[in-house]
């Protein structure tokens, strides 16, 4: 079905294999004891974005490795340090809200989670609009 999916998005090779990944994952979820907790998920999740959003598999395959840092790319450059600068707090509240403690905390107070979700979404959105860059990929079929 993932395949199916991978080339309903589009006739490029890296759709197909976006499709075959997400196959992949799951059915060693599936056959093995092997349960992704968050940051497995979290780290797949990435993997997958860059193959469906990369222009060919090559060019997929650099950008994962520039992000491991195994290519002659910096790991960040003047261009990383600006989109952290313009996205801290989106990044602040994510870094607090990340904690066990919070929730803890959360479990017992659920309206002021609700509060914090709606702020986080609210500031989240605000970041987005006054963003120049727009990536919506859709437009490019």
């Amino acid at each position: 079905m993932w395949l199916l999916t991978g080339i309903w998005h589009g006739a490029n090779w890296t759709f197909i294999l976006w499709g075959l990944f997400y196959f992949v994952l799951l059915v060693i979820e599936r056959q093995t004891a092997i349960k992704p907790g968050h940051v497995l998920t979290f780290l797949a999740a990435m993997t997958s974005w860059v193959i469906f959003r990369s222009p060919t598999v090559s060019g997929g395959l650099g950008f994962l490795a520039s992000m491991l840092g195994l290519s002659s790319n910096a790991l960040y450059d003047g261009g990383a340090i600006m989109y952290i600068k313009g996205s801290w707090s989106v990044i602040a509240f994510g870094v607090i809200g990340m904690f066990p403690m919070m929730r803890n905390f959360f479990e017992r107070h659920s309206v002021i989670e609700s509060l914090w979700l709606c702020l986080v979404f609210v500031i989240s959105s605000l970041e987005i609009i006054s963003s120049s860059y727009n990536p919506f990929i859709y437009f490019n079929f």
